[in-house]
């Protein structure tokens, strides 16, 4: 699997087809993560844990804090407490962080 930042998202993709995507808007420094999508066809892959992974890998290597408004995403980050430091500390609660 793959993977692409294109435009406004983030995109997995396998055997050159789109197999999830995480929708993200830039606010600043900060990217506001706000949707994780793995078709049906696709689910239980673990496609969704990678694609976040990747993403929020990609965030820390751009210096961006991260805004987690996904649901996915604050549990990926709950369950990753090392990464709870790219979220601002003002915001952490927000997010149940």
């Amino acid at each position: 699997m793959e993977f692409r930042c294109a435009a406004s998202r983030f995109e997995a993709i396998d055997d050159g087809h789109v197999v999830g995507w995480l929708d993200f808007e830039q606010e600043g420094d900060a990217v506001a993560m706000t949707h994780t999508i793995v078709p049906d066809e696709y689910g239980g892959r673990g496609i969704g844990k990678a694609l976040t992974a990747h993403a929020v890998e990609y965030a820390r290597e751009h210096g961006w804090s991260i805004l987690p408004y996904c649901t996915f995403i604050q549990a990926y980050l709950a369950h990753n407490p090392e990464l709870a430091g790219l979220v601002p500390q003002s915001r952490r609660a927000q997010f149940s962080l």
